[in-house]
């Protein structure tokens, strides 16, 4: 019984801080680093791509040049 009070008092105690101690960040802000995120995920997709491809030329033009 007295881990059933703990636990009942740490959830108490949890939902008070998130509701009155946390700062949420406003829509735009949230939107704004979303935004960038995404932009990063991008550039990174194709950098990843690029390099893909790249190595694939080398490896194929190295294996045609020895057969």
């Amino acid at each position: 019984m007295e881990n059933v009070k703990k636990l009942q008092e740490f959830l108490k105690e949890s939902w008070q801080e998130v509701r009155y101690k946390v700062t949420w960040p406003a829509k735009d802000e949230v939107w704004g680093t979303t935004q960038v995120v995404l932009v990063a995920v991008v550039v990174f997709a194709v950098l990843v791509a690029v390099m893909d491809w790249a190595l694939y030329w080398f490896v194929d033009s190295v294996f045609n040049l020895l057969s």
